[in-house]
């Protein structure tokens, strides 16, 4: 039986967001809208078209659902949801592509937006940039949030191609990043 259960809605909303429901045993811990908001220097990279399905695989213990959005300026966004039922994992990417050579010196800005249920509690660290959630009745740990693009100790200086933040607040996830180049992958 599986374990985590995801759900994504991306014909019904505005481009600019997907509705997401993510339940493990039937309580959910990320409910409604993600987000995002994609800028090239100052320019903003607007949704141009709506959302399609470009992959769906399932196999035994993994589901796999990618869709993709085409953006103003010749670039993609590429957003992948993974589920790994075995070893209870949720990876959730955006990825941000540019559809031709760009030559362009300015910053690929993202940020995206979670919104995690109000019956869980965030835990944020002072050495790690990971987020740890649990229930407000229970002592342990429910899940962690481990942003991938970024250094796992906030004491390792960032690699000048790329910088960002994970932050929570008030059931609010935050992930922004900031990368020199033509594609950022979150």
């Amino acid at each position: 039986m599986k374990k985590i259960f995801t759900s994504i809605d991306f014909h019904s909303q505005d481009s600019r967001a997907v509705l997401l429901e993510v339940a493990v045993q039937n309580e959910p811990i990320l409910c409604g809208l993600w987000t995002f908001d994609v800028r090239l220097g100052s320019k903003a990279l607007l949704p141009d078209g709506k959302w399609t399905k470009i992959c769906e695989h399932t196999e035994k213990g993994c589901d796999y659902t990618e869709i993709e959005l085409h953006l103003t300026g010749n670039y993609r966004l590429q957003r992948s949801l993974l589920v790994n039922h075995k070893d209870k994992v949720l990876l959730l990417c955006d990825t941000i592509l540019a559809d031709e050579e760009q030559h362009t010196h300015a910053s690929l800005f993202y940020q995206t937006e979670f919104y995690v249920s109000p019956k869980l509690r965030a835990k944020t660290s002072t050495e790690t940039t990971e987020i740890k959630f649990r229930s407000a009745s229970q002592p342990i740990s429910a899940f962690r949030v481990l942003p991938l693009a970024l250094p796992e100790w906030q004491t390792i200086k960032q690699p000048r191609f790329t910088k960002g933040t994970l932050t929570e607040s008030d059931g609010t996830l935050v992930l922004r990043q900031e990368s020199t180049g033509k594609a950022l992958f979150d």
